[in-house]
């Protein structure tokens, strides 16, 4: 049987109270939306704050959420302890596990005595917490705890929507990480990737530039076309330098002769015959100390600072010197090279390698050429001691009977200075009175090897009878010997 209402007219009122408190409460998701955690929790006590007549609102958030614990409270006082402060109070009165909390609990916050009601935010508080209180005993009312109820299902829902946001964007956030990392792993080894197939083409060059001029050398071209290609092939290497050979002759001691194809000649020229001295030039301090000396800007070097060589080089538009040391075998210094820049500049750990392969290379021209030089000079001497001994040299191979006859043994025969020889060609020279003579010795030279030592007879047309005497030897397979003679009228 229901029970008739007292004042229903008021009762409509509260319930119309109770009804749009309700809808406000229902309407917050709407202002949640895309928000992080902390607004939704500053957005819910601030209306429920607004909504009841409280002394309290607390909200506790756990870590999951966002990654930080997050506390916050209103009251109805400015004197309202911190949230951390009540936080510690609430847990020490509530505890950890929402199934044991009491409905109410009567407890003093700072100076006040409240009746606290506690509401879990998620499935047995795994979000959190809320807590309401007010200075009446009869706290909460059953509309109050409706509303804060409802308030604190849609606030959970809310917050869980934010954690998979916070975890969407932290998945989104990690994703573009990880690809800006990839992508910049991929830009790095794709540099990488660049520099070594530009390094292995710089080197592919550089090696067969090097080739070029060692094949410049083993074909025996002149030694100022192998320093000029030399100069000209690290110019092209390593850019924007200019490059100078200067050799040196120590007799005197000075620069005799400088090559530097990209300079004119009135940069050279004062350079050849300058005394090998090392307070003149950077060149000649190279020579003398056995050590690469670098200018980096000689314009304001102060160890060249009025001095010819400086004003030579800064009035042809260089600024800085590199000069290295062309080392022969045994040490010996034989010429300098020298890199100019027209701006400062000092040598980088690939500049130093070029450096070391060129003048490397250049010391093998130059000791080859010196070498052919000393070898002219000295087969001049013998063509010479030779015809004034009226004695002629030969060697003759064995396995293939290839004969190879000096000039003056090509004299002594008769024979052409550029022709080959041949045994039938010697033969035919030969008085046939000796004939025998020399077929015992040839067959005695290829059966035992062993050393002769004869005199034959030759007929030629129109001159005196030659005896000349044949001695060699063979080593290696290679007979090698001499043939001296002197002329006698016939009888």
């Amino acid at each position: 049987m229901d029970l008739p209402i007292e004042h229903p007219a008021e009762e409509i009122k509260r319930l119309q109270r109770c009804v749009n408190d309700l809808v406000s409460i229902l309407a917050l998701p709407a202002t949640w939306t895309g928000g992080d955690p902390s607004h939704i929790c500053r957005t819910l006590i601030d209306s429920i704050a607004s909504i009841l007549t409280l002394d309290l609102v607390y909200v506790r958030l756990n870590q999951e959420l966002g990654g930080a614990r997050i506390e916050m409270v209103r009251g109805a006082r400015s004197a309202m302890p911190r949230a951390e402060e009540i936080g510690a109070d609430l847990r020490h009165w509530f505890g950890d596990h929402p199934e044991t909390w009491p409905a109410v609990v009567r407890c003093r916050i700072g100076d006040e005595e409240l009746s606290i009601a506690a509401v879990p935010l998620g499935f047995h508080g795994s979000l959190g917490m809320i807590v309401t209180g007010a200075q009446r005993v009869d706290f909460p009312e059953q509309k109050e705890r409706l509303l804060v109820t409802v308030a604190a299902n849609q606030a959970s829902i809310a917050l869980r929507e934010a954690q998979i946001l916070c975890d969407q964007r932290g998945l989104s956030n990690e994703l573009d990480r990880r690809v800006a990392q990839r992508t910049l792993e991929l830009a790095r080894a794709n540099e990488d990737l660049r520099r070594e197939i530009a390094e292995r083409a710089r080197a592919r060059t550089q090696l067969a530039g090097e080739n070029e001029l060692l094949q410049m050398v083993a074909s025996g071209r002149a030694l100022g076309d192998v320093l000029a290609a030399l100069c000209r092939f690290v110019e092209d290497t390593a850019g924007d330098c200019i490059c100078g050979a200067y050799l040196i002759d120590w007799s005197i001691p000075a620069f005799v002769s400088g090559t530097a194809p990209s300079l004119p000649a009135s940069f050279t020229a004062p350079i050849e015959g300058l005394p090998v001295r090392p307070e003149l030039c950077l060149c000649g301090m190279a020579a003398v100390e056995k050590r690469q000396v670098i200018s980096a800007d000689l314009e304001s070097d102060p160890l060249w600072l009025d001095t010819a060589y400086r004003r030579l080089l800064l009035r042809h538009g260089l600024r800085s010197v590199w000069s290295t040391p062309i080392l022969a075998l045994s040490g010996r210094v034989l010429a300098t090279f020298a890199i100019y820049h027209r701006r400062p500049a000092s040598p980088s750990p690939g500049a130093q390698e070029l450096i070391g392969q060129v003048t490397h290379i250049a010391s093998i021209a130059i000791e080859r050429a010196q070498d052919e030089a000393a070898l002219t000079r000295s087969e001049a001497f013998l063509a010479q001691g030779q015809h004034l001994s009226s004695t002629g040299t030969f060697s003759w191979r064995l396995d293939t009977d290839d004969i190879r006859f000096s000039e003056e043994a090509n004299r002594i025969f008769e024979f052409d200075a550029d022709g080959r020889v041949s045994l039938e060609q010697i033969a035919d020279r030969i008085h046939p009175e000796d004939i025998l003579l020399l077929s015992e010795n040839v067959e005695f030279a290829r059966r035992t090897g062993g050393d002769l030592d004869y005199e034959i007879r030759l007929r030629l047309a129109d001159a005196p009878m030659k005896y000349p005497t044949a001695r060699s030897r063979t080593a290696a397979g290679t007979r090698a010997g001499g043939w001296s003679t002197s002329e006698r009228y016939r009888m």
